[in-house]
Parts: C-alpha cells; structure tokens; sequence
C-alpha cells in the first residue's frame, strides 16, 4: 500500500465530522484572516478534507477557521483559497477535484518545517462513487434536500464513501503500478490544464501537483496526446474566451486568462490567429461574434 495514504487511514476512517459548504447551509462562524494570499475561482468542483492539523480558509471572501474531518465543498467559480499561517506545521488535506471525466485527489502536506508538498494520489474515471457524490450535491444545492441535517448528512456521506474507495484504491497494487500511475499524471495534468482555463497552469505549478519534473512531464503528455503542454493550455485558454460573452473591458478579460496585462494578453491573441480561427469553425463562431469580442 502507499506509505503515505497507509499514514492516512485513521483520519479518513474517522470520515467527515463537518460540512462547511455556500450551496445551501448556514456557514460557521468567520474569523480574522492571518495570512495573506490571492484567492481564485474556476469552472471544476472541488471539495477540500481537512485531514490533520488546523488553519484557516477563505471562501467567497470570508475566512473560516478549519480543522481535522472538516470538508468544504465549493462550488463552480466560487472565490476560494487555502494560504497556511507561518505558525501552520503538520497538515494535510485532500484536494478533490470533480472534472468532467475524471475525478482527481491531490494530498496537500505542510511538513515540520514549513515545507510545502503535493502528490497526486487517487484518479479514476466515472464511477458510482463520483456519481453518487454530484448527485446527492446537485441535490443540496438545487433544494431538493431542504432538511439542513440531511443536507449534511447526504454530503458527508457521499465524501466518506469516497474515501473508502481512495483506501481500496491504494491497497490495490495493479493501480500502482508506474504504467498506470503516469497515464494517471497525465490524465490529471489534461483535466488541471481544462478545467483551469489555462490559467495558473506553468509547469512549476504542475511539477508540485504531480511530483513529475517538467521535463518528464513534457515528454510524457506529448507522447500521450501529440502536442505540448504549452499548446494544450493556449486551446484551453482559446476555448474559454471564445466560449465567453464578455461584459467586461480588456484588462478584465486578460485578468480572468490569467494574464498580467490586457497588452499580453492582445500580443498572445495575435500570436494564436491560427488557433483562434480553427476554435472559432468549430465551435461555429460568426465573424460578427468575433467583432463583438
């Protein structure tokens, strides 16, 4: 079994003991923010374990201090972000994001020394487990579940079933084998660079999540998907803005590609012309909605 998940079981055993989550339940209280950070908001789901140790939490602005068997679940372009304390040693959390295909568990861990490490360590494909965990939120959040003890009930629920099968997943030594483990890597880093935009996507953002060199990572995504990770994030990046009826000025645009500046932002734009127009025939853009852009 892995070493690491192995040192995890008692926590994911002991499962879920709160439920902080914006879709329909009251939120605890809010506390002072210690630490400073930038916040971020994207199209996947995710939801955040508390697995060891304690700190604090921003989400939708506010700040809410978390603790062992607390679990967040955040909705799709929710405002978030996780920036420890300089007193934080010891954590752990579970990173769990529900992608379109595919749903993908990171371990967050913040050692002794204040060193910051991630692993990813669980994917899989649809199966009943990732069904039943969107379903039963779907279900919170659109009402159907109005009771606010069956709100938490069905949510925690559905996340210890998922960490029963992050347990199985792990002792199971054909999934650890290093053939599937880096289809897995790659597979994640596809669904990280999609579901992302293309923002916050720079190959030392993915060597931490995956524990992969870029180098490594670079050979192995082209190998898998014939192009590089910088074409895959420039589509993603493409896609969204086309994808996109903009209210906003030029500046707020490159913001939300993740740019530093609406000139970087119209530069990388002239520099993928090609792109945009093979993006905009498929997703059967006019001329005129390009105007309008």
């Amino acid at each position: 079994m892995n070493t690491e998940i192995q040192s995890l079981l008692p926590a994911m055993q002991r499962g879920v003991q709160r439920v902080i989550a914006t879709c329909a339940l009251p939120m605890p209280e809010e506390c002072a923010p210690e630490a400073e950070g930038k916040s971020h908001a994207h199209q996947t789901r995710e939801v955040f374990f508390q697995l060891q140790g304690e700190t604090n939490y921003m989400l939708d602005g506010k700040w809410y201090h978390i603790q062992e068997g607390d679990a967040l679940f955040i909705e799709s372009y929710q405002e978030h972000g996780l920036y420890f304390r300089r007193k934080d040693r010891n954590l752990k959390q579970f990173w769990i994001g529900l992608y379109p295909k595919r749903l993908n568990i990171v371990l967050i861990s913040l050692d002794a020394a204040g060193e910051l490490h991630h692993e990813l360590c669980y994917c899989s494909s649809i199966n009943a487990v990732y069904q039943t965990l969107l379903s039963n939120w779907d279900a919170v959040r659109n009402g159907e579940i109005s009771d606010p003890a069956w709100q938490k009930r069905v949510l925690s629920v559905s996340l210890d079933l998922l960490l029963c099968d992050v347990a199985r997943y792990a002792a199971d030594n054909e999934s650890l084998q290093s053939r599937k483990k880096r289809e897995n890597v790659i597979h994640f880093i596809s669904d990280y660079i999609d579901g992302n935009h293309g923002c916050d996507c720079a190959l030392d953002r993915l060597e931490k999540l995956t524990g992969y060199s870029r180098y490594h990572l670079s050979h192995l995504y082209r190998e898998f998907y014939g192009k590089t990770i910088g074409e895959a994030i420039n589509e993603a990046r493409m896609r969204h803005f086309l994808a996109q009826d903009w209210h906003v000025n030029a500046k707020e645009i490159a913001e939300m590609l993740g740019f530093t500046s609406s000139a970087i932002f119209w530069k990388w734009r002239r520099n993928n012309r090609d792109l945009e127009k093979t993006l905009r025939r498929e997703l059967h853009l006019t001329d005129g909605e390009e105007s309008a852009k």
